[in-house]
Order: structure tokens, then C-alpha cells, then sequence
């Protein structure tokens, strides 16, 4: 039985979602906001009507029934980054996880793999990471191919390159596409949960019009694309949705406005089973 919504750890910072047998944690590894000078449509600017939208910039960990941590995404790294701290707090030991996932080679999502030396800061862990993304930052001439020569050298081997429609890791988590934020963009679906990325930046604009992005994004039409599949999807599906740029907790459900948009509300356990087999849970 699932006893309450979430709980707040002693670690500010970081909320605890019962998962199945397992425990997701939600870990705001920076604080975030969107400017409205962000925000685009196809053709031009979106007016938003005030100067920011909330946001954040969060990791998920997964610990499984059997001990094992999972990770998805691992922030910004460096002076900006709270998550080794707050891993520390956690009493999570960098050794202890063992797999990470990543949605896409963008600094806030990938700069904490590394330290200020370009040393592995996870060294038992194998990175998985869309062959898609992986040929479009080799074939940049930009700083994401940079980025991604570097985490190439330090982590060798252990990276795991994934395809689209692939069943990833130990726990067979799907790699749906979500191409348009970058090319290789992953929402990754473990259960009933999907670990969403950069679908969307701003939950207080995107949501009720999913056809704005903002200038992160590769390509518009994409992006839009991929949102609306992953809004849709969680309804249909009636599946809980993860974000990266969610405000925290940073867990939600969604359903339709009835306004070919969406409306968002916080996951509560209490409501549905948030599940990696829901499928054994009834």
C-alpha cells in the first residue's frame, strides 16, 4: 500500500516517490527559470505576458529492490551543480551506481559526469547514450563536440550506444524517440514512468500550447512533435511523466484541456500506482 504522495528527504533539494518495489528520487540539481525572450514559435517570437516561467533542472535516481542506483541525466557539473552534494547527502556513494542515462549532450544534463580535470566522476557506471546523438555531436564543429570527446575518453568502453525503439540496460527501460530538442533526444519509459528530458522547458507556457519551443531547441517542428507525442502518450496511457525542466517535484500527470493543449497536475502516489511493472501491481 502507498502511504503518501511523496516524501521530503532531510535532503533539501530532493523529494521520494515510492516505485513499485523500488524508490525514484527527484533531485533539483539547480534552480532554473525561462526568460520570455526565450520563447519561439514557427515564424517568430512568442509574447509571453510576464518576464519568466518557473523551471528547474533535475536528475532522477532510481534505487532498486535489489540496492542497484540508476541514474537519468546527471546536471550541470562544476560550481553550478548540486547533485554530488546532495548524492553525498543521500549517503549515495558515486561507486554504488551503475548505470546512467542519458537524454542528450547538452551541458545541464551532462555536465556532471565529469570533474574540473575531465576525470569520470562515476567509476563503476556504464552510460548509455542514442547513437543518433552521439553522430551528430561527432559531426559538429561546436562545443557539443567538444563536450562529447571529452566524456568519450573519460568513460571508453563503458559508453553504450542505444538505437531507437531499444530496450536499455538491466531493466530493459525503452528508448522512445524524442528527436528536436537535439537529434538524439531520448524519452526513456520504464513502467508507467517516462523520463522525459528536455520534451519541454517551461510547464507554465508549453503545456496549454505545445506548438512553442524556445531557442534551445534544434528543430521546431521536431520539438513540437515530441511534445505533443509525449503529452498524448501519458494521457492515452495513462503513464507519469519525469522532466528535467519540470518545476520541482518534478513529477506530474497530465490530461487534455479539451484546447488541443494539456493541463498539468503533480503526480500523488495516492491517486495511481506509480510502478517500473504496473502490469504486476494489479
Amino acid at each position: 500500500m502507498v502511504l503518501a504522495a511523496f516524501s521530503l528527504l532531510a535532503v533539501e533539494g530532493v523529494v521520494e516517490f515510492p516505485f513499485g518495489k523500488h524508490v525514484l528520487y527527484a533531485i533539483q540539481d539547480a534552480p532554473s527559470r525561462m526568460s520570455r525572450d526565450l520563447f519561439r514559435v514557427e515564424g517568430g517570437k512568442f509574447k509571453y505576458n510576464k518576464p519568466f516561467a518557473d523551471s528547474s533542472c533535475n536528475v532522477f535516481l532510481v534505487k532498486t529492490k535489489n540496492g542497484r542506483y540508476v541514474l537519468f541525466d546527471t546536471g550541470n557539473g562544476g560550481k553550478r551543480g548540486t547533485l554530488l552534494k546532495k548524492l553525498e547527502e543521500m549517503e549515495v556513494p558515486l561507486f554504488q551506481i551503475q548505470e546512467i542515462f542519458i537524454t542528450h549532450i547538452h551541458p545541464d544534463h551532462v555536465g556532471g559526469l565529469l570533474d574540473e580535470r575531465g576525470i569520470p566522476l562515476f567509476p563503476k557506471a556504464l552510460i548509455y547514450i542514442n547513437q543518433k546523438e552521439i553522430d551528430a555531436c561527432t559531426a559538429s564543429i561546436n562545443k557539443m563536440n567538444k563536450t562529447w570527446t571529452l566524456i568519450s575518453q573519460a568513460y571508453g568502453r563503458r559508453i553504450m550506444p542505444f538505437n531507437y525503439t531499444d530496450r536499455v540496460g538491466r531493466d530493459n527501460v525503452i528508448a522512445n524517440v524524442g528527436a528536436g530538442h537535439t537529434p538524439g533526444h531520448t524519452v526513456f519509459q520504464w513502467g508507467n514512468l517516462l523520463l522525459a528530458g528536455d520534451f519541454l522547458h517551461a510547464a507554465a507556457v508549453q503545456l496549454a500550447k505545445p506548438e512553442i519551443c524556445t531557442d534551445y531547441d534544434w528543430k521546431f517542428g521536431a520539438a513540437v512533435k515530441t511534445r505533443r507525442q509525449v503529452l498524448q502518450q501519458a494521457v492515452d496511457e495513462n503513464l507519469v511523466i519525469a522532466g528535467c525542466h519540470l518545476p520541482m517535484p518534478g513529477v506530474i500527470t497530465v490530461t487534455s484541456n479539451g484546447k488541443d493543449g494539456y493541463v498539468g497536475k503533480y503526480y500523488e502516489a495516492e491517486s495511481k500506482i506509480l510502478s517500473p511493472n504496473p502490469d504486476e501491481e494489479n
